[in-house]
């Protein structure tokens, strides 16, 4: 029986991989030629939610975007924020693409990405705002 949960477990994980690849893959291919709204908007409308809304541990959701990305040349903090986001509205889970800037130490604008789901950053929060990064722009999901 234990053997029957695991096999499950795999196969769930491995079409969640799958399912993060493709969308990594799109969206980096969609910044390089459409730009980050037309893009979002190909994702999170022309989709929808796929599910109803629910309560779902995001985590190995996060986890599946982080993966893919390494999978994918220049997957940018963008590229996985906007990923998941669409990873998490199919299953009807709001969330916020968040943009913010920063000067470094070297005078040098930066940028940088991150995804909230219910006020937590859950991708790219190696950068979570503090008192380094200026929050920007919120995107909620397109309707």
């Amino acid at each position: 029986m234990a053997a029957v949960r695991i096999v499950r477990l795999l196969a769930r994980h491995h079409r969640l991989l799958f399912e993060s690849f493709l969308l990594v893959l799109r969206v980096r291919v969609g910044l390089s030629l459409r730009g980050q709204e037309r893009v979002r908007q190909a994702l999170c409308v022309l989709e929808g939610s796929r599910h109803a809304p629910a309560a779902h541990d995001v985590a190995p959701l996060a986890w599946s975007v982080r993966q893919a990305a390494r999978l994918v040349p220049r997957a940018t903090c963008l590229t996985q924020a906007i990923a998941g986001q669409a990873l998490l509205t199919r299953r009807g889970c709001p969330s916020i693409v968040r943009v913010g800037v920063r000067r470094s130490h070297a005078g040098e604008f930066q940028a940088h990405a991150w995804l909230l789901h219910e006020g937590r950053a859950i991708l790219g929060a190696r950068h979570e705002p503090g008192p380094d990064f200026v929050p920007l722009a919120d995107f909620g999901p397109v309707r």
